[in-house]
């Protein structure tokens, strides 16, 4: 399929000197593990990260040996230009957690206020992305490994699960609350990695 699928309002994005990010307006980011790839989306007003951000991330081809995974990196806060397609080591999973190879990734006005400077403590350099679809290809320890190669969404709460918030079904009170590409490493990237217990599986029959 073309790279991109549908667009209204903004302007592809693409990537100038040095690997830097230099255009806006997005929807959606779909990969596939055999190259290429597809945005589908409209333009959205105020998201002027949007296909500039992750323009360069096209053509998608998987691991490659020896060159970890490309992924949209900022390593400082300020505008798109600040956003650099980078090749950086791929995530293991650990205990509890899945990799996920990122099939889909949504632009949440989040990316854009944690790109600009919301004051929390995230890890830098940074990967956005807090709402993404992917296929399972790593369990960490103590992960059922039937989840191994299953399609699935992650949900972006990410919780202890065992303070009394979460106990009570108030996990966003949680006192470790965090968000998928806020506090944590997002899924502008290859792969992902993420608690198992945020797994959703699509149904058959829905495309990713």
């Amino acid at each position: 399929g073309g790279w991109v699928r549908r667009f209204s309002g903004g302007r592809v994005g693409g990537k100038g000197a040095g690997g830097k990010v230099v255009a806006g307006g997005f929807g959606v980011l779909r990969a596939d593990g055999g190259g290429g790839g597809l945005l589908a989306g409209r333009g959205l007003t105020g998201m002027e990260a949007g296909l500039g951000l992750l323009a360069g991330l096209r053509g998608f081809s998987g691991m490659r040996s020896g060159e970890g995974m490309r992924a949209a990196v900022f390593s400082e806060f300020g505008g798109v230009e600040v956003v650099r397609i980078d090749d950086v080591a791929v995530p293991t999973a650990g205990e509890g957690e899945v990799r996920l190879r990122v099939v889909a990734a949504g632009m949440n006005h989040l990316d854009l206020w944690v790109r600009r400077g919301l004051p929390i403590e995230t890890t830098m350099p940074h990967i956005g992305g807090s709402d993404v679809a992917g296929m399972v290809d790593e369990v960490g320890a103590g992960v059922d490994s039937s989840w191994l190669g299953q399609r699935v969404v992650a949900d972006p709460s990410i919780s202890c699960g065992v303070c009394e918030w979460c106990l009570k079904d108030d996990e966003p009170l949680c006192v470790d609350y965090r968000i998928l590409g806020e506090h944590t490493n997002g899924g502008f990237a290859e792969y992902v990695v993420v608690p198992a217990r945020n797994l959703l599986p699509v149904p058959d029959g829905l495309a990713m």
